[in-house]
């Protein structure tokens, strides 16, 4: 996994834990977007409050990018959870853990030559907040404290 994919990847990662699940969080390199990437998110807190939302997720991709990396990027797009097209990326790429890259594919109607996904999944599930990882380790950790 390239750099540029592996810090969007922390970047999903870090905003889902702290706002939400997403129900799409991808970078797609469209075949004629001049080598530029689009970053397409979709989420209920997105919606919720746009601006603060694409401040929130501006300032986490410039702190987590290198310059010439940043300047790869051409827009950040936001798509409704509830669209179609997010429900047709959802049934061909449930993505758990790992994003899955794509080549050649068409999404949005747009003709894309490299797509990674970090994130999709559906509305229902996206809107649940992710557990902290301590929180999760709780009723495990009482157990062994019980022996």
């Amino acid at each position: 996994m390239n750099t540029f994919i592996a810090s969007l990847l922390k970047v999903e990662r870090a905003l889902a834990r702290g706002k939400g699940a997403f129900a799409l969080f991808a970078a797609f390199l469209r075949e004629d977007g001049l080598g530029k990437w689009d970053l397409v998110i979709s989420a209920p807190w997105v919606e919720r409050d746009w601006e603060a939302a694409l401040r929130l997720i501006s300032t986490r991709v410039q702190a987590a990018l290198k310059p010439e990396q940043l300047l790869s990027i051409s827009r950040i797009a936001r798509v409704e959870p509830a669209s179609p097209e997010v429900a047709a990326i959802h049934r061909e790429f449930p993505v758990a853990r790992l994003p899955v890259e794509t080549w050649g594919r068409s999404f949005f109607g747009m003709a894309m030559r490299h797509a990674p996904v970090f994130a999709s999944a559906r509305q229902d599930t996206a809107t649940q907040r992710r557990p902290s990882p301590a929180r999760t380790m709780q009723p495990m950790r009482r157990k062994l404290a019980r022996g």
